[in-house]
């Protein structure tokens, strides 16, 4: 009889327990939706296409309509430097560097550009797609497909492999991003160094088309300009396809992912609450349901499943990749990269 009554005080104390952090955890993000709300405004500076950021912002303010947002949007370089040019000059503009590359994530928080943000909604995500510190979480990952012309290749010849793109019958018809890095360093990562040298050695004497604008590049494969892109991404082939354009895509073995594209809360951020709070909605369940249904990007939470578009690449297998070792050998591999092509 007492074992019994004491098996219900404690069930009672763990209850109350249960309960004190639950109200304390609801009052906690209270009072951080009223800080964001106080300070009213939110600058974001990112990669991601305007139209699909806009929209993102439009179910942001859908949940926090007293916060307005607004977006400052450059290429990869340019919005990594500017980033690293403001520090330097202590201005503050930014609050969350939302949709900018992995590796330059990586590197701002190397150049103590980055406040370290541990958003509670990171532990649906694997630790390979977060800094361990918390300084950047990945906010989606994007797929590398090569495309190509349907009115000069056939879907059958279409390469299946690395080793296909050596093929004789593709030199002189291949656009490859001078400015891709991050592939570069990552096939050696999964080929391993002697294969991966002897491959980039060999694709290099493919006469290749090169260009540092993936954007620009599928609008001229769309036009004839040339029949195959070695990668690009999935989102971008996708749009184009569904508009029209006489193009396809395959996924060469072995499947390659992008670096993840992360955000992150800004060094001395003038509104760090409704960045936090920017931050956590991107990483919610309903932000990244809406990154892949409005972006057509992979979401990076375990608990969200494939939906849409990207179904279409579901069962396709994806290297892994270890992106702290990819990041920390970058340097090296870009002298590598551009010797070996022979770029300026």
């Amino acid at each position: 009889m007492l074992l019994s009554i004491r098996k219900r005080l404690l069930w009672v104390f763990v209850g109350c327990v249960a309960l004190l952090y639950q109200t304390a955890a609801r009052g906690a993000s209270e009072e951080s939706v009223k800080a964001a709300t106080r300070e009213g405004n939110l600058m974001i500076y990112g990669t991601t296409q305007i139209d699909h950021m806009h929209a993102l912002i439009k179910l942001f303010n859908q949940k926090y309509p007293a916060i307005k947002a607004n977006y400052h949007r450059q290429g990869t370089t340019g919005v990594y430097e500017r980033i690293l040019r403001e520090q330097r000059a202590g201005l503050f503009n930014a609050d969350v560097y939302g949709g900018i590359g992995g590796l330059q994530a990586w590197l701002l928080a190397q150049k103590g550009a980055l406040t370290p943000y541990a958003s509670p909604e990171r532990a649906t995500i694997s630790n390979n797609l977060k800094d361990k510190d918390g300084y950047w979480t990945a906010a989606y990952t994007v797929s590398f497909v090569s495309a190509f012309h349907t009115r000069q290749v056939a879907r059958t010849d279409a390469p299946r492999s690395y080793d296909d793109f050596l093929l004789p019958k593709w030199k002189g018809k291949m656009w490859l991003n001078e400015d891709d890095i991050e592939w570069y360093a990552t096939m050696f990562e999964i080929m391993g160094k002697e294969k991966a040298t002897q491959f980039m050695q060999r694709l290099a004497q493919q006469d290749l088309r090169y260009g540092r604008d993936p954007s620009l590049a599928i609008e001229l494969l769309c036009a004839g300009e040339f029949p195959l892109m070695i990668g690009i991404h999935f989102h971008h082939t996708e749009r184009l396809k569904q508009k029209g354009c006489p193009l396809d895509w395959v996924v060469a073995e072995p499947g390659y992912k992008r670096p993840p594209i992360a955000i992150g809360l800004a060094k001395n951020a003038p509104h760090p609450a409704a960045g936090k709070l920017f931050i956590d909605f991107i990483l919610s369940r309903d932000g990244q349901k809406a990154i892949q249904n409005v972006a057509l990007r992979y979401p990076v939470r375990s608990d969200v499943e494939l939906s849409g578009e990207l179904l279409k690449l579901k069962g396709i297998r994806f290297w892994d990749s270890n992106w702290d070792v990819v990041f920390r050998n970058i340097e090296s591999q870009q002298k590598s990269f551009r010797q070996t092509f022979g770029l300026s």
